[in-house]
């Protein structure tokens, strides 16, 4: 190919690009998505053949103005394009869902597990099949899974990398989980995310950190994890593995130790249960948070930890957006409120919030990792 082919191609492929990324964002005419990517009419024209032809986008017919005149036609994302799976694996607990091209859940389960090993897989694998059967109503071809869990996950090669959490069986080979679901869903793409950046991603697409050009964002549940958000983009690092924040080192007088071993519910669950005397779990411990002044104590100064934690953060990102995020969020305010005075008495005043989203981020996430691959695919067919 000539290099003036190769740099059509390349324009028509980034012009593509644009207009799918507006319509994911609302349905628009020809004429606006001219205006909007400062293109000729006949360009847009051109895109928007391809496009349906391709079955990619689809028309949408609205009214006129007062209902008099010629009818604008709108094109918008077409649901009926590609369906993704979505799992989700995280504190004992997994979720199974349909997502269409247009990023709405048409179908969704829930199921606890016990522990993550191939036994486990196995049974999501049989989930995600049932799911597809039943729930996908209109035979819409499925276009990828993407699988979040709470190890990580190397960028490069799409792995889990060995993980205390998970069953050394899983790694006694390249590929295991991709393996697993290929074999019932042959030919179908399989991610792997690591379920904390995946809720970032949600975040600023969906949530708090939308818009937000640069940001943190803290999970802590049965573990702690997180995002950096940079330039409007996630930050992954040069293997994935950036926003590891269980790792910081925390040393109380006593032991030097990551913080996960300080502030997270598994932490605060074998801190109360020694004061209570018998072992709580964690609907307990927020139950006993809110009666026994002891398990409040030592819950609230776990959240003096994660602000400090944060202040190292802040500090060195020179970010002043922060989300926390997970289970912690059932200590409401005090608990917020004490991490806000961990680092706004240090820094300048921060914005330290909730997040708006909670479980709902993964499926914000996972919809956006799995409309990019279709996007992809799309580009790369001519």
């Amino acid at each position: 190919m000539s290099e003036q082919g190769k740099n059509q191609t390349f324009s028509r492929e980034i012009n593509n690009e644009l207009v799918l990324s507006i319509l994911r964002e609302h349905p628009c005419s020809g004429t606006e998505l001219a205006d909007k990517l400062s293109l000729s009419n006949a360009t847009v024209s051109s895109i928007i053949k391809d496009l349906l032809e391709q079955g990619v986008i689809r028309q949408e017919t609205t009214t006129s103005i007062n209902g008099i005149g010629r009818k604008r036609i709108n094109f918008e994302i077409n649901p009926e394009y590609g369906l993704i799976l979505g799992i989700n694996i995280s504190n004992l607990h997994a979720s199974v869902s349909l997502i269409n091209a247009k990023e709405d859940v048409i179908a969704e389960s829930d199921l606890l597990v016990e522990k993550y090993d191939r036994q486990t897989m196995y049974e999501l694998v049989l989930e995600a099949s049932k799911l597809l059967i039943n729930g996908n109503k209109n035979n819409i071809p499925l276009r990828v899974i993407v699988i979040t869990l709470p190890g990580r996950v190397n960028s490069n090669t799409g792995d889990l990398t060995l993980s205390i959490q998970f069953d050394k069986e899983l790694f006694t080979e390249e590929h295991v989980i991709q393996h697993m679901f290929d074999k019932q869903f042959p030919g179908i793409p399989v991610i792997l995310a690591n379920d904390n950046n995946v809720m970032s991603l949600g975040e600023l697409n969906n949530g708090s950190l939308k818009n937000c050009k640069n940001a943190v964002y803290f999970n802590i549940d049965i573990g702690i994890g997180g995002g950096i958000i940079i330039n409007n983009s996630l930050y992954g690092g040069d293997s994935g593995y950036a926003g590891e924040f269980g790792l910081i080192k925390y040393y109380d007088g006593k032991s030097f130790n990551a913080i996960d071993e300080f502030v997270s519910l598994r932490a605060l669950c074998n801190k109360a249960s020694d004061i209570v005397g018998h072992n709580i779990n964690r609907d307990e411990l927020f139950e006993e948070y809110n009666k026994n002044e002891k398990v409040k104590e030592i819950v609230l100064d776990s959240a003096s930890i994660v602000g400090n934690a944060l202040l190292q953060i802040i500090e060195v990102l020179d970010v002043s957006k922060v989300i926390i995020s997970g289970r912690v969020e059932n200590f409401g305010e005090e608990y917020l409120n004490k991490i806000k005075e961990s680092c706004n008495s240090k820094v300048r005043e921060l914005d330290i919030s909730y997040s708006i989203l909670g479980n709902k981020a993964v499926i914000y996430g996972t919809s956006s990792i799995g409309v990019r691959h279709i996007f992809d695919l799309v580009k790369s067919r001519k």
